[in-house]
């Protein structure tokens, strides 16, 4: 008595795993970012290679260390409530947080935490590194306050000239002719502006 099963379908389902498995392979040891699962605690199941350039730690090192163990103290909260969201099913946010190397170093990342396919057992987080933007966009803020700066700086500049032009111009007169027949109006002119001088000055300080 022979027996025949087809088994073709159980052939292509294992051929088509095999390839999604591949592929996800590739994928993670081919991006920059750091491509991760844990469980709903955080602690570590998987770290694709990106880990050891951006944690200075070997992937197979963190598997069942918590992910909030690489984080600022001040930011594990934050950290670890994403995960925490994302294992309850809620939908996936970008958190921005502090990644602490062993050296004591930082970078700035940012974090986007959701459940595998629906597994909430299984959290799928991609980090990336934000370090450089950051510091991009701080200098760019710091060039916005030099030119507010310097804006005010000019407008001041401008603000004294007119008062040093109204106390010199009528000083010059006096002394030219201290019998001047307006001089008690410029005179008061003079001391109008020095006041006017003075409040400035004060405002800046």
């Amino acid at each position: 008595l022979v027996l025949a099963q087809d088994v073709t379908a159980l052939h292509r389902t294992r051929a088509d795993f095999e390839t999604a498995e591949l592929r996800f392979r590739r994928l993670t040891e081919d991006s920059h970012d750091l491509i991760s699962q844990h469980r709903p605690d955080g602690t570590f199941l998987f770290a694709s290679r990106a880990a050891a350039l951006m944690t200075q730690r070997a992937p197979e090192s963190l598997v069942n260390t918590r992910f909030t163990d690489l984080v600022h103290e001040q930011d594990r909260a934050t950290v670890g409530g994403a995960i925490a969201l994302a294992a309850a099913g809620g939908a996936e946010r970008l958190t921005t947080f502090r990644l602490v190397r062993p050296d004591g170093s930082t970078l700035w990342c940012e974090m986007t935490a959701q459940a595998a396919g629906g597994n909430t057992t299984a959290i799928t987080c991609i980090t990336r590194d934000i370090t450089e933007r950051i510091k991009t966009e701080e200098v760019l803020r710091a060039a916005s306050r030099m030119e507010a700066t310097a804006t005010l700086a000019a407008g001041v500049a401008h603000d004294f000239n007119n008062l040093m032009t109204a106390i010199l111009g009528n000083a010059e007169l006096l002394l030219t002719d201290p019998t001047f027949p307006d001089a008690p109006s410029r005179l008061e002119q003079v001391a109008d502006a020095a006041k006017r001088g003075g409040l400035l000055a004060q405002q800046l300080l």
